[in-house]
């Protein structure tokens, strides 16, 4: 997905609010860095860039994911709650 500015300040909100780093997206997702490589390795989330050592994700792809988790664990909680 290409995306556009109209403004120098319009780029730097995005930055700021948009994208995140390995230690953040861990903190939203609740996972360890050993997971969260996991999850990179299985193309369960994927990097929209890699500056050297950084890794950096888009806010939206990482709440996705969250919600997926969510679902999951839902999931595996449900027969537990109802002897199935």
């Amino acid at each position: 997905m290409k995306r556009t500015f109209s403004s120098r300040s319009d780029l730097e909100s995005f930055i700021q609010n948009e994208l995140l780093t390995t230690n953040e997206a861990m903190q939203i997702l609740g996972v360890s860095r050993a997971r969260m490589n996991n999850m990179q390795k299985e193309g369960k989330i994927t990097p929209v860039k890699n500056v050297g050592k950084t890794v950096l994700y888009l806010l939206s792809d990482i709440e996705e994911r969250k919600e997926e988790q969510g679902i999951i664990k839902l999931w595996i909680y449900i027969p537990a709650l109802f002897k199935i």
